[in-house]
Parts: C-alpha cells; structure tokens; sequence
C-alpha cells in the first residue's frame, strides 16, 4: 500500500513538471490533472488492482474538487458564459 501511494505522488510530480516543461497554460494543466485522476479512477475500480476503498475515495473526493474548481476558476476569467441555460466555452 505504502508502495502505491509513492507510485501516485511520484506520478503526479512528473505530470506537473512535464506540463510545465512544455510551457501549458495553468488553465490547461488543472484540467489534464483533473483527467489524470479521473482516469485514475477508472483504472484502479476496472483493473482488477487489490487495492483500499479508502484510496478509490480520496481520489474520487479529489478529482470532484479538481473539476468544480477549474470550471470556477474558468467563470471567473470569463471563459465561460450563461446562454440559454446552457453553460458554453468561449475561448480557450
């Protein structure tokens, strides 16, 4: 277990510096972390992996966290706009 959760940090700390290797913008690295966890997810509860509920919850917990506060940060840059009760993308 403990080997896990090392392989996830250290995961996770490649991801973010090869994000800032090639110069993403900050909107666009939350959102590939945000899929990163999500496919995490989808990983661990499909691949068969003995693993703790504890562990598929946290990363559930964190990916939810992840996505409401890229989307919040995106409204509040005005990228995204209210049109016919529909949320839409306006830029990227």
């Amino acid at each position: 277990m403990v080997i896990m959760w090392i392989m996830f940090i250290f995961m996770f700390i490649l991801i973010i510096i090869s994000l800032s290797i090639i110069w993403m913008d900050f909107m666009k690295m939350l959102i590939t972390i945000e899929f990163s966890f999500l496919i995490m997810i989808f990983i661990l509860m499909f691949g068969g992996m003995m693993i703790s509920d504890s562990l598929i919850i946290f990363l559930m917990v964190m990916g939810a966290s992840e996505s409401v506060f890229t989307l919040t940060l995106l409204m509040l840059q005005g990228k995204y706009k209210y049109s016919n009760m529909k949320l839409k993308f306006i830029t990227w």
